[in-house]
């Protein structure tokens, strides 16, 4: 069945004291009975297993629940009376729908056709014609009704296909994803399709798919993980090339020459000996030695004796 009546107020009735998890372990195994049209089993593994029970407290909650509401019948599988019961009612339907389906579908309406005018023998209106040479006339290839049985019996989607193509990039991502332990995977979910587009690849899902299920989430939560990884791969900023700035090498002192040279003529010193003296003299670029002021250290003096400028 791929559709059964849920009756709130009968619901909550039975279901009253039942924790969250509880409730949604009895909506998951209701869901696997109505589905197969077949009983439960036994075995608390295989309940857990189709309820995706992890934790302990979950396998508790699928154990209680199976205790509860699906007791083991002489068969040595679980029943709910309920749920049997409204499957044995939409039984007609199903198979008179099946019946239907394998003729061509519904059979048509009867409508009552509207007066013309014209005598019974001629109800098309075109004199000299009968009804059976209109019929052939207009409609010398009848098209036969698609068969609907095939529409009711394979209404599960299957994630390998996707509009007709098998193996697509968003069924295979799917099919990874669900083999990880997320099951509410949607092939054909926007945002899923954005990120393919982008260039996702399917290790970028299965990865997120990991973390989804380590922390209890679902698809929503793994294809945002993908997304903000990608996000911020993209505002990275390039790496700065060479030293870095504050880890710039101290500058040398410069020698005695250097400073012998600056004092005497300055004009024919290398730039990058001139600026290494003015910047030990504190003398600024602008400046020449004529008009700095202050005294030149002679490093070959003893004792640092200070030699004037004059």
């Amino acid at each position: 069945m791929n559709f059964y009546p849920r009756f709130p107020g009968d619901y909550a009735k039975k279901t009253a004291r039942l924790s969250l998890a509880e409730h949604g372990a009895y909506t998951l195994l209701l869901d696997e009975v109505y589905s197969t049209e077949e009983a439960l089993p036994a075995d608390a593994d295989e309940l857990c297993r189709i309820c995706r029970a992890l934790t302990k407290e979950e396998r508790a909650a699928v154990i209680k629940v199976a205790e509860k509401f699906f007791p083991v019948g002489s068969d040595g599988l679980r029943h709910n009376e309920r749920a049997e019961e409204e499957i044995a009612q939409a039984r007609p339907k199903i198979d008179a729908a099946k019946a239907n389906g394998k003729k061509g579908g519904r059979p048509k309406k009867i409508t009552q056709q509207k007066p013309t005018g014209f005598p019974e023998e001629n109800p098309s209106g075109s004199p000299g014609q009968n009804p059976g040479e209109t019929q052939s006339q207009s409609s010398p290839h009848p098209h036969p009704e698609p068969d609907s049985s095939l529409r009711s019996e394979n209404t599960h989607r299957d994630f390998s296909t996707d509009g007709g193509r098998v193996g697509s990039p968003a069924g295979e991502v799917c099919m990874a994803m669900k083999a990880q332990g997320v099951f509410d995977v949607a092939p054909d979910n926007l945002e899923l399709r954005t990120l393919l587009q982008a260039g996702a690849e399917v290790h970028e899902f299965i990865a997120a798919a990991q973390t989804a299920v380590s922390k209890r989430k679902g698809f929503a939560y793994a294809l945002g993980i993908v997304r903000r990884s990608r996000e911020e791969a993209a505002s990275a900023k390039p790496l700065h090339q060479g030293v870095m700035p504050h880890c710039q090498p101290a500058q040398r002192a410069p020698t005695p020459a250097e400073l012998r040279v600056y004092r005497s003529s300055p004009g024919i010193m290398d730039p990058d000996a001139r600026a290494r003296v003015e910047a030990h003299l504190g003398v600024k670029p602008t400046e020449s030695p004529a008009v700095a002021t202050g005294d030149f250290i002679d490093m070959e003096a003893p004792h640092g004796n200070a030699i004037g400028m004059d």
